[in-house]
């Protein structure tokens, strides 16, 4: 690995634990035959009202199983749940679905992930992010906190 942060000893002593251990902010568990299973990472969790900590990763998990081809889950007020999600790629060389198509999908890919996500996990709103994809790392990772600020500040889906 390495040692530390050049010439920033604050950032490394926050970075490591007192006996060398690199904090990553993953959060995992071990599962039933000793394996790590990553759940996500901390500065993602949404940490509810009620106490219950929520792993967006789960929620966009259940949603592209229903359907949606990608999402970001993030917590838009306190205790509520929204999923920002792309609009489903069009058929290649077909008709492209309208708007009303689109957000009919959504809303019932939403419906179905609700069905199968705990009471505190549900999804209370989504909003359909106005360009093709969504801001990507280098690694081709999305940038959660454009789309976050996006979603925060109300600005008019697309579609």
């Amino acid at each position: 690995m390495f040692k530390g942060y050049w010439e920033d000893p604050d950032a490394t002593k926050a970075a490591f634990t007192e006996d060398g251990w690199y904090r990553t902010g993953d959060l995992g568990r071990l599962d039933e035959k000793g394996r790590l299973v990553l759940h996500g990472r901390m500065r993602d969790m949404i940490v509810l009202p009620n106490g219950f900590n929520v792993f967006p990763e789960d929620i966009e998990i259940a949603l592209r199983d229903a359907g949606i081809r990608e999402s970001v889950v993030i917590e838009t007020e306190p205790g509520r749940i929204e999923a920002v999600c792309l609009a489903p790629a069009g058929p290649l060389g077909g008709t492209a679905p309208s708007p009303d198509e689109i957000r009919a999908s959504i809303a019932a890919a939403v419906k179905a992930a609700n069905a199968v996500l705990g009471p505190n996990q549900r999804i209370a709103g989504w909003r359909l992010w106005p360009d093709s994809d969504f801001p990507r790392t280098h690694t081709l990772k999305v940038k959660r906190d454009p789309v976050r600020a996006w979603a925060k500040a109300g600005l008019p889906s697309g579609g």
